[in-house]
């Protein structure tokens, strides 16, 4: 193989991999927290604007700061957008979290109904990543199926006879 031809594909593969994937590696996480305070139900809404359409990881979960500070978030009434948040766990440490939902651009709404001893609070976070465009793949994947095919390439041999 000749220096020309690696030079070749490496300049396009490196040409695919610098092309530009509109906003195919953001990721943007923004965290939220309550602390109800009082024994008492709280009900507690949070909204994050989805600059861009993609998948949203929701996280949710209690935290404890000493004795009798639990947090009880109710079954159902923990939604983004009206979708239920999943239990991972319940007690003392309460999760829920709801794993690359796909939503569009604009505003997404949680809303948080539960239960709280004296300190009970929670922490939680909205993280958004976009989905790689269909080009994006398909020019990587060619980019290194061109490189695989500059260096496997052989030098054909030429047979010269002399009359």
């Amino acid at each position: 193989m000749t220096i020309k031809a690696k030079l070749t594909g490496l300049a396009f593969a490196g040409a695919v991999m610098a092309a530009p994937a509109s906003a195919g590696a953001v990721t943007i996480v923004q965290t939220f927290s309550g602390a109800p305070g009082a024994v008492q139900g709280f009900s507690d809404s949070y909204v994050f604007n989805a600059p861009f359409a993609g998948k949203l990881t929701v996280k949710l979960e209690s935290t404890d700061v000493g004795g009798g500070t639990n947090v009880n978030f109710n079954m159902s009434q923990v939604k983004l957008n009206g979708i239920t948040l999943n239990v991972v766990s319940r007690g003392v440490y309460e999760l829920r979290r709801l794993i690359n939902l796909p939503v569009a651009s604009g505003p997404q709404t949680l809303s948080v109904v539960g239960a709280s001893q004296a300190f009970g609070t929670y922490t939680g976070s909205f993280t958004l990543a976009t989905v790689p465009e269909p080009a994006t793949w398909a020019f990587m994947i060619l980019g290194f199926g061109a490189v695989g095919m500059f260096m496997r390439r052989r030098k054909a041999n030429v047979n010269v006879s002399y009359a």
